[in-house]
């Protein structure tokens, strides 16, 4: 008993003698790295005091501004996430950080830039009363150039904007499709420009201001453009925007020019009818089920045929179609006998006779005229004349009543032709007769037989008269020549 009350005493003196060891050796607190401890990137202000002149950006609404000049957000992120994830190497005394030449404030904050490193990539800051040794990529991107923080695109809206116009030449492009004074403009010549503004970005920062041309942008200020951009750079072009003035290279606004300018003339027309999408031509609505599929893509295909800008035909149209684009004003086509013209316009359209036949065409001539479709598997009987032909078990397998040789080929090419019947509602000739008589029973797996009865003319190139089911109709070309050959 004695023995264990003695070890228990011995045991409770060595757990004291450790506890004291360790709290006489607990090491001093993990040190904080963090240029700016504590900082989570989110700020009011950044202000720059440099030898090259100062500049103060404030964060307002969703926006980085530099006085009335909208910066880029992207360019302000970049400061403050390289702040953010800044890390020292080594401290020192305030001196070692050697000459300051820039300071960087940050809601009241302040970093001091100082010298690089000779021989490495690194460079020293100033934080309070100490110098800080930190990776060079860190003190560049504290220190932008003012260029940098700039929103450098000041026709970044361009292909967002229902319109604009430029002045001089005196080109306004608006509506949908594009459009001048002149009239609907090709969408290429149209995209150029649009392609030649978007690609404009300043290179410098302005001491002149801009005179010369004015370009609108939908709603938004003008913006100037013209003139030299400052005494040291008279071969940049000065440009004054709400955003923020600044200087462009002459090639980017050269192209501008050019391609504003080409949209004065007549020959920048589109040399298409209508090459946009339509809701209407004539009275068809093109968004209404009951069309022939097959006729309004032959008709959407003749409006987008491309043809060649000739001289307005002295003589008045032969007729005039009216077609309406999706979101935009009804559009008045001019017909000639060799060209189309968008009425209004200095030039017309020269088309082939095949797009010319199609307008023409009546809107009749676009219903839906599918009297029935089946699979060719489907016909199980036809009836040519009073003979009788059977599907057989076999694929391809025919039997004739009365019972005499037949080619299964010839019937099949007819069964073929009669499961999908497109007739169009036609009156039939004075003195119609019927050349051939035929019956088609259509079994689908489900559902009940039907039988369709038809009486067809004389076959000809563009079909054959018929009555099918009792309504005079004109019959494909196939139809009836495939009726004729089992016939025979």
């Amino acid at each position: 008993m004695i023995a264990s009350l003695r070890g228990l005493a011995i045991l409770a003196a060595i757990t004291v003698a450790l506890a004291v060891a360790v709290l006489l050796h607990r090491g001093p607190p993990p040190i904080d790295h963090a240029v700016l401890p504590a900082f989570t990137g989110d700020a009011h202000e950044l202000h720059w005091q440099r030898a090259v002149g100062d500049m103060t950006a404030v964060h307002a609404g969703d926006k980085w501004l530099m006085g009335t000049r909208t910066l880029d957000a992207r360019a302000i992120d970049a400061v403050l996430d390289a702040l953010r994830g800044a890390r020292w190497h080594r401290r020192a005394e305030r001196a070692r950080a050697g000459a300051i030449h820039a300071t960087l404030a940050v809601d009241g904050r302040q970093v001091a830039i100082g010298q690089t490193v000779d021989g490495v990539d690194q460079a020293w800051l100033v934080v309070g009363d100490r110098a800080l040794l930190v990776d060079g990529w860190v003190a560049r991107a504290l220190e932008p150039s003012g260029l940098a923080l700039v929103d450098r695109e000041p026709f970044a809206e361009v292909s967002s904007v229902s319109e604009l116009a430029i002045s001089p030449p005196g080109v306004v492009l608006a509506g949908v499709p594009r459009r001048t004074s002149i009239g609907i403009v090709a969408p290429a010549r149209a995209a150029a420009l649009v392609s030649a503004l978007d690609d404009v970005q300043l290179v410098r920062l302005p001491t002149s201001p801009a005179s010369g041309t004015t370009v609108q942008l939908g709603s938004a200020a003008p913006i100037v453009v013209g003139g030299a951009c400052a005494p040291d750079a008279q071969q940049l072009v000065a440009l004054h925007a709400a955003t923020g003035d600044g200087c462009i290279e002459p090639a980017a606004w050269q192209a501008v020019v050019t391609a504003a300018t080409a949209l004065a003339s007549p020959d920048s027309l589109d040399p298409r009818p209508a090459g946009f999408p339509l809701d209407r031509v004539g009275s068809l609505d093109l968004g209404k089920p009951g069309h022939d599929p097959e006729r309004v893509a032959e008709l959407v295909a003749a409006l987008a045929a491309p043809g060649q800008l000739v001289a307005l035909p002295k003589a008045a149209p032969k007729s005039s179609l009216v077609v309406a684009p999706k979101g935009g004003a009804p559009i008045t086509l001019d017909i000639y006998p060799d060209a189309v013209a968008r009425h209004g316009e200095p030039r017309a359209i020269r088309v082939t006779p095949n797009v010319l036949a199609v307008l023409a065409r009546p809107a009749s001539a676009y219903a839906d005229t599918t009297r029935w479709a089946e699979d060719p598997s489907v016909v199980s009987r036809l009836v040519v004349d009073g003979v009788t032909y059977d599907r057989g078990a076999v694929v391809g397998e025919w039997h004739r009543t009365p019972d005499k040789k037949l080619d299964p080929q010839l019937v099949e090419a007819l069964a073929t032709a009669l499961a999908h019947v497109s007739a169009p509602d036609a009156p039939l000739p004075a003195g119609f007769r019927a050349a051939h008589h035929v019956e088609v029973t259509l079994a689908p797996p489900v559902g009940a037989k039907t039988t369709h009865r038809l009486e067809l003319g004389a076959p000809g190139p563009k079909g054959c008269a018929a009555r099918i089911d009792g309504t005079p109709m004109e019959a494909p070309p196939e139809l009836c020549m495939a009726a004729a050959a089992v016939a025979r």
